[in-house]
């Protein structure tokens, strides 16, 4: 389960444990419990811009600013391989489902998978007509959709394309995901409209959800709904079928931060720039329980959470 907002760092795949990124050029891994740190610093000579674990929770991916990507043992903070490097800015970079893998997409116009225990080249590089903003894995691991102002399907043994592109009416993507099933695609343009796609077709599902102000958007775990926010004080959760509203708005007192999903899809997180965070019902867009902490930034559910039960 993706977390969204702004926010550099992220839950374990199992729930235990959180990595964070520092302004200090530093990543660490700390108990989600207890607070305590489980691995020493893995140092960059530069700003650090993600930090993820892979799906098994035992290593973690990191991009940093002197366009290279890394893989580290997640308790020791020892790297595994060798830093996988761009000739330019890394904008994306994910583990395959099975965590053999590295994807990553370029400003160079290319996109690399890399064996993830090694740090080489898998194959060849996939070539774009611009900067590559988003580079994805399928939750099954057999396609690879790229974003280059069109979104593109890949192969990943051969790296060779295998369908046409999809046109997006505006170039820019600022967010690009996939569903649980990996059917449906989501995108969201600097336009500040939300579409969902049809990975095999290529056409759109349901009506465009279109926001005033930039957004970001991301799939419910059960993929039925969609959760949008932009920079206003209001979330919004919305039909993955039809692009239709759910909910009422949830809205807060200033621009929110991030919006997020619970793993059973039931709630959903906000937290504003300032102020409480709040959790709220998904189908109904009311607030459940109290604000939670004066001033929050950034909220995210654990994958591991039951809240509410």
């Amino acid at each position: 389960m993706d977390c969204v907002g702004w926010a550099n760092g992220a839950f374990s795949p199992n729930g235990k444990w959180v990595v964070v990124a520092s302004d200090q050029n530093n990543v660490r891994v700390w108990n989600a419990r207890t607070g305590n740190a489980v691995s020493p610093e893995m140092k960059h000579n530069q700003i650090v811009s993600s930090a993820i674990f892979s799906a098994d929770s035992t290593r973690v991916l990191t991009v940093s600013e002197d366009n290279a990507a890394r893989v580290w043992d997640a308790q020791t903070g020892l790297l595994v391989g060798q830093p996988m490097r761009h000739d330019e800015r890394i904008s994306s970079a994910s583990f395959s489902p099975d965590g053999k893998w590295v994807l990553t997409g370029s400003s160079d116009r290319t996109a690399r998978v890399w064996d993830a225990q090694t740090g080489l080249p898998a194959g060849p590089p996939m070539k774009h007509e611009s900067w590559v903003s988003f580079a994805r894995f399928s939750p099954d691991g057999k396609t690879i959709m790229t974003c280059d102002g069109a979104v593109r399907n890949w192969d990943p043994q051969s790296g060779e394309q295998v369908s046409p592109p999809i046109k997006i009416i505006s170039a820019d993507i600022s967010v690009m995901s996939f569903s649980s099933d990996g059917r449906k695609l989501l995108t969201v343009a600097r336009d500040h409209t939300v579409q969902i796609w049809d990975v095999r077709t290529g056409l759109t599902v349901g009506q465009p959800m279109k926001h005033d102000k930039d957004a970001w958007a991301s799939f419910s775990p059960n993929g039925a709904w969609v959760v949008t926010a932009s920079r206003e004080p209001a979330a919004r959760v919305w039909s993955a079928q039809t692009g239709l509203l759910v909910s009422a708005p949830m809205k807060r007192f200033s621009e929110l931060n991030s919006v997020n999903f619970s793993p059973d899809s039931k709630w959903v997180v906000t937290a504003s720039s300032w102020g409480p965070a709040q959790v709220w019902d998904a189908q109904t867009g009311l607030p459940v329980g109290p604000p939670i902490h004066d001033s929050v930034t950034f909220a995210c559910f654990s994958p591991a959470s039951t809240w509410g039960d």
